[in-house]
């Protein structure tokens, strides 16, 4: 019997210790986080080969650092160099797939908006741009892929991209690569929309509102 106390003891102990630590830990603490790994990205940007991507899961209150080789040693390198957090999880990364992407510009554009698509409360607009292909596949047939979510597609995308700037709003980001640009919000006010141009889009007072 005092066998199965201490069991029980063990596993309630355990719980405590770590999936209730993460209640108490709010998004805008996540997003200081994941704000200092940006900038750390940005100012060392040689360092940036094994990163693959990093972003907040407000789902399960951590932040999702994609290591493309996830080993204890570069997860430890990590910790030591950037920042050591309770709240960081380490997951498998990988390689830039070769995406290829082709876009259709609109014609005698002056910054010309138009909402492309819409996962829940989420919406991405085209800047001056009338459709874009992955692979041959529409962007709207690939945000609706079965296979993965709305939020993995963006990423998947992202993290073929160079990280540009960060802004000041609560964490959105400016990406580019040679063909396009996006910018993926991340507000205070908890606006989350992404805006997808050619290589020319730059923030915008009216984005992210």
């Amino acid at each position: 019997m005092k066998k199965v106390l201490t069991i029980v003891l063990c596993v309630v102990m355990l719980v405590v210790t770590t999936g209730c630590n993460n209640e108490k830990v709010s998004i805008k603490e996540l997003n200081k986080i994941n704000d200092k790994i940006t900038e750390f990205y940005i100012n060392n940007n040689d360092k940036a080969g094994n990163l693959g991507s990093h972003y907040v899961d407000e789902e399960n209150k951590v932040v999702v650092v994609e290591l493309i080789n996830n080993t204890k040693e570069e997860q430890e390198k990590f910790r030591k160099e950037i920042i050591d957090s309770e709240y960081i999880k380490f997951i498998q990364g990988s390689q830039q797939d070769n995406q290829q992407i082709k876009i259709t510009k609109t014609k005698e554009c002056d910054n010309q908006v138009i909402e492309y698509y819409q996962y829940e409360e989420q919406k991405v607009y085209l800047v001056c741009l009338d459709d874009i292909k992955l692979n041959d596949v529409t962007l709207k047939d690939y945000f609706s892929k079965a296979y993965q979510t709305f939020n993995d597609s963006i990423n998947s995308l992202i993290n073929n991209m160079e990280l540009i700037d960060a802004y000041k709003d609560g964490g959105t980001k400016l990406y580019k690569n040679d063909t396009i640009a996006i910018i993926k919000c991340n507000t205070t006010l908890g606006n989350k929309d992404i805006y997808i141009g050619d290589t020319n889009l730059e923030y915008q007072e009216n984005y992210c509102k």
